[in-house]
């Protein structure tokens, strides 16, 4: 039944973060008494024999059992702490609609409807009433939807109560959950991803519960699905951070900021309608999530839905990992998903180089074998190490197929393209080497195109390149026989303009290698959107064009200079190695991030 706006109002919905909490802390208490029972029958001691063997064997399944109820009381926290969020968006919104209409001389009942005393602002009284029985009617949704929810994961509980229940998948037959998912894992994506969809709402859950771990990583698990599934990861992980070092710590802060919800691009919950309810903020979204000291992680930021015509894979470059990356790289992705009206999955399911070179280690040996040593552990672990890309590379070219079968099914006409910055550009570029299926590439200020060969030629993927004048990695690119790949101005991809930024001054120089990545208002963010959703025009002019038109706008500290890679331009016929200025321009990277 659908609340009275005083009901409403008086309705405490702060309260729900009790019932939250109360879970979470059964949830840590469950786990830990369970370890600590199972740490004791695993130490050494006088007890030994059929009994111990037998106490033991049935310790490790209830051990297996609690950590399935754990599972679901995590599940309800974060339910029950989404409920919250939700309703009182919600609720804030009506109680908005309404006080405006009261203040402005209307009268609201307790049903809402509105009325005003002169006949000439009935139509404005109509206006404002349909807007308060939305806000009446999106209220009663989210209870409805959180209430449904919980009733569920209540079920589940009580089902429990003997151990977890078999599931049943067409074609694989009924056994017991944790079985389920480990033949789940033996069988393809294709295979995985038909036999899910057929299986029913309860056993899909169910089989969330028993591994999380694994069904929140499995490709051809639906994406929503491992959604979940990541949401229990990530909780338990935070309960473990907690218990071990407290509250206070990095990691337990990166653990609570993956479970905060965010600004929502382009009405990402309720789909595109203008003005759509709840659309300011949404729970994050983890597609993928293994945890360590730096998890490893892929977020969904935006919405794959029926309407969607675009997804971007954003792989970003140096310095990149999972405590860092909810700023700038958020940020971009979160501009990128606005603008394109898609959804962007920051790709970070690897370790990324930290640094652009390893700091010499000091004295320098006069011997040559300790040199050659020491300039190894300069490049070792850096941006110019190419093991990077060729461990993340293959994942990449795992998850585009997961992310193209999740697209066949809810969007199949959308788009795909794979965007990599910097160091991403060249995990993006070894992907592609290695038979990544896309529409798009964009080497974003790529440090090189692969690091199995040369440059990917293969048909059907168009392939772009964009680095701004001046940009110290465009040096880095032609050193010979780079380690990171060919520069992808020399390989023939279709150069985008880079321009100027979104105050109107040119983009050029050590600044410009990612600043774009954080000024949507920029031509090259235009172009890399341009590009996603295919509105995007080929510029013909050369470099030494725009370097001259810089020059007319009287920016500092250009001077003549012969044309570079990049932008469009080059010195001679394609293919044929420009000829470099040496004055201002260093002849190693700098940042490559």
């Amino acid at each position: 039944m659908r609340l009275s706006i005083s009901a409403a109002r008086a309705w405490p919905v702060a309260d729900i973060s009790a019932a939250a909490d109360a879970a979470t802390t059964a949830a840590g208490v469950l786990e830990q008494g369970l370890d600590v029972a199972l740490g004791s029958a695993l130490r050494p001691s006088e007890w030994h024999g059929k009994t111990h063997d037998a106490a033991l064997a049935r310790l490790r399944q209830e051990h297996d059992h609690a950590y399935e109820v754990r599972n679901v009381l995590q599940q309800i926290a974060d339910e029950a702490a989404d409920a919250r969020t939700d309703l009182e968006q919600a609720r804030r919104d009506l109680l908005a609609a309404v006080d405006e209409a009261r203040r402005l001389g209307f009268t609201v009942t307790d049903e809402g409807a509105v009325s005003h005393s002169l006949a000439t602002r009935s139509a404005d009284a109509a206006a404002l009433e349909a807007r308060i029985q939305q806000g009446l009617r999106v209220l009663d949704e989210v209870d409805e939807l959180y209430g449904t929810r919980l009733d569920d994961l209540r079920a589940d509980l009580a089902s429990m109560i003997l151990g977890q229940p078999d599931v049943t998948v067409p074609g694989l037959g009924t056994m017991d959950p944790d079985a389920m998912v480990r033949t789940l894992n033996s069988l393809d994506v294709d295979r995985r991803r038909t036999l899910l969809a057929q299986t029913d709402a309860d056993d899909l859950r169910r089989l969330i519960q028993a591994d999380p771990e694994t069904m929140g990583n499995l490709n051809g698990v639906p994406f929503e699905m491992r959604g979940v599934a990541n949401e229990i990861s990530i909780r338990n992980a935070l309960a473990g951070e907690i218990r071990t070092h407290g509250v206070d710590t990095d990691r337990a802060r990166m653990l609570q900021s993956f479970l905060e919800q965010r600004k929502a691009p382009y009405s990402s919950i309720q789909g595109d309608a203008p003005n759509a309810p709840l659309t300011a903020h949404t729970e994050r979204v983890f597609v993928s999530f293994t945890d360590g000291d730096n998890p490893r992680l892929v977020e969904m930021v935006g919405a794959l839905t029926p309407t969607t015509r675009n997804a971007t894979v954003y792989v970003p470059g140096t310095g990149t990992n999972a405590r860092g990356y909810g700023g700038g790289n958020w940020t971009a992705a979160y501009n990128l998903a606005e603008q394109t009206r898609g959804p962007v999955f920051i790709y970070l399911d690897g370790d990324f180089p930290q640094n652009v070179v390893n700091p010499p280690r000091l004295p320098i040996s006069t011997n040559p074998l300790d040199q050659v040593k020491a300039l190894a552990s300069v490049i070792d672990d850096s941006a110019v190490d190419p093991q990077f890309a060729l461990e993340m590379a293959p994942r990449l070219v795992d998850f585009g197929h997961a992310l193209d079968a999740e697209i066949a099914t809810i969007a199949p006409s959308a788009t795909t393209t794979y965007l990599g910055h910097s160091y991403g550009g060249t995990i993006v570029g070894t992907a592609d080497q290695l038979g990544l299926r896309a529409d798009n590439v964009i080497h974003a200020s790529s440090a090189g195109t692969g690091v199995l060969g040369p440059a990917a030629t293969s048909p059907g993927v168009h392939r772009y390149t964009i680095t701004a004048p001046f940009d110290p990695i465009m040096m880095s690119r032609l050193i010979p026989d780079n380690p990171l790949g060919d520069s992808p101005d020399l390989a023939g991809y279709q150069p985008l303009f880079t321009g100027r930024d979104g105050n109107g001054e040119w983009l050029f120089g050590l600044s410009a290698h990612g600043s774009y990545f954080n000024d949507p208002e920029s031509d090259a963010f235009a172009a890399m959107v341009g590009v996603i959703t295919g509105t995007h025009h080929t510029s013909t002019e050369t470099l030494a064009e725009i370097l001259d038109r810089i020059r007319d706008a009287s920016q500092p500290t250009i001077g003549p200079v012969p044309p570079l890679p990049g932008n469009g331009g080059h010195a001679g016929p394609p293919g044929t190695p420009p000829s470099l200025p040496t004055p201002l321009i260093p002849d190693v990277p700098l940042r490559m991030w």
